[in-house]
């Protein structure tokens, strides 16, 4: 079987793959099928530990006189949370029956996060085991599962590019 073709990412383009997530039509991503309802005023590319790699989104409108929220500031505290998150979820024993080879299964690897704040939902997700967090901020009438499946549908879509940039340590 042959690899997966990858596309390289290149920095200026970041905040239109990331406006995907906020447009009404993405056009690059495949169709999910269904009609949207509300709408992800923001996306956030960053690394585990909130470093912003890019962002799309985030301005106030006109019918909105709530300040808009730094990306700095959303991805600072997201990526606390998320670390949070992780770490119980890695300390965490699954109480589900045996699994079929006698095994107990585990939690597994936290992938997906979403909250509901006062303000906006949120969905974060997973990139290359962690190394990177996508983050969506959307209006209260966004479906959960549409928000969910849209943000896995770009980071699906990043993934490969994304894995390009890791740095794999080597013994001295």
């Amino acid at each position: 079987e042959e690899p997966a073709a990858m596309a390289m990412i290149r920095v200026h383009e970041l905040p239109e793959i990331l406006g995907q997530l906020t447009a009404e039509r993405p056009v690059s991503l495949p169709d999910i099928g269904a009609i949207p309802q509300g709408r992800i005023f923001g996306a956030i590319l960053m690394t585990r530990n909130g470093d912003v790699l890019g962002q799309s989104g985030f301005q106030q409108s006109e019918a909105d006189s709530t300040p808009a929220p730094a990306p700095k500031v959303v991805a600072a505290i997201l990526s606390n949370v998320w670390s949070e998150y992780a770490r119980s979820v890695a300390n965490t024993v699954s109480f589900e029956p045996e699994a079929a080879d006698g095994g107990v299964e585990g939690a597994g690897p936290l992938r997906v996060m979403l909250l509901d704040l006062q303000q906006a939902q949120v969905a974060v997700g997973s990139l290359c085991d962690g190394e990177y967090l996508l983050c969506a901020c959307a209006e209260h009438d966004v479906a959960v599962g549409m928000l969910k499946a849209r943000l896995l549908t770009l980071a699906n879509h990043l993934e490969g590019s994304l894995r390009q940039l890791l740095v794999v340590p080597f013994d001295r």
